[in-house]
């Protein structure tokens, strides 16, 4: 959302992920949750930035907090439901995020996320199953050999490249930890 914001306003506004973890029901907090659901629940509850609502959530814990969105106020909501971009192929997806950043929900298992240094992910082995990790993928690229999604992630720029991982890009198929499943952008105030 802040990305999409953003592009629309050329204003950036860091918001809160605390809000969803406390007041989306289907929110498991670090242990994953529906990014449509973020979206969904936004257009009716605008997000607040992140200094009025803070991230609290500590990662050993999946419980949240309790919902404040009545007693602080939102700035960016979704004017409409997510736009969901069509999966299983990475033609569809280069597409989007020609227009738009993309949300996409990838295999959170920890060697190969966590883990990540530097370089192109590209092990079969991290497959589609445990999605529940979000990231934005902003761009593609190709290093001569291979086609890759740059994707941020919500580590910080001390994680990986910067705070970014490339991700290769598989043709067709679920990609390389499940990154070509669920795929979606919003469209914001």
């Amino acid at each position: 959302m802040e990305s999409a914001h953003f592009i629309k306003t050329k204003t950036m506004l860091p918001l809160s992920a605390q809000q969803g973890i406390d007041c989306i029901p289907t929110s498991s907090g670090c242990w994953g949750g529906f990014v449509s659901d973020y979206f969904e629940y936004s257009i009716e509850h605008p997000i607040a930035l992140e200094s009025d609502y803070p991230y609290t959530t500590d990662q050993a814990k999946v419980h949240r907090g309790v919902c404040k969105d009545d007693s602080i106020k939102g700035v960016v909501s979704c004017t409409k439901s997510p736009t969901r971009v069509k999966s299983g192929e990475s033609a569809s997806l280069k597409a989007a995020i020609e227009i738009t950043p993309v949300v996409v929900s990838i295999n959170s298992e920890q060697r190969w996320i966590y883990g990540y240094e530097s370089g192109i992910l590209n092990t079969p082995e991290c497959g589609s199953y445990r999605i529940g990790h979000n990231m934005v993928v902003i761009g593609w690229g190709n290093d001569g050999t291979q086609d890759y999604y740059i994707a941020k992630n919500s580590f910080g720029a001390a994680w990986g490249e910067k705070g970014y991982i490339r991700i290769a890009a598989t043709e067709t198929g679920n990609g390389i930890c499940g990154i070509q499943m669920q795929l979606y952008f919003p469209t914001t105030n």
